[in-house]
C-alpha cells in the first residue's frame, strides 16, 4: 500500500485547517439541549376538595 507523496505533503497545511473549522463546529453546536440546561419548575398539584357532607353520583361519600 503505498500513500500518495502529494497528500503527504499538502497534510501538514490541511491538518491545522481542519482541527480550526472542527473547533468552530464544536464551539457553535450546543452539546445539551437548552431544556436540560434550565432551571427544573415544580410540579403542578392539583385536587379537588368536596365538601364533607356531598355524596356522589351513585349515592356514596
Amino acid at each position: 500500500m503505498s500513500e500518495d507523496p502529494a497528500m503527504i505533503r499538502t497534510l501538514p497545511r490541511v491538518l491545522p485547517r481542519l482541527l480550526a473549522v472542527l473547533a468552530a463546529v464544536l464551539v457553535t453546536v450546543p452539546i445539551a439541549p437548552a431544556a436540560a440546561v434550565a432551571e427544573p419548575t415544580s410540579p403542578t398539584v392539583t385536587w379537588s376538595v368536596q365538601p364533607a357532607d356531598q355524596k356522589g353520583p351513585d349515592g356514596r361519600r
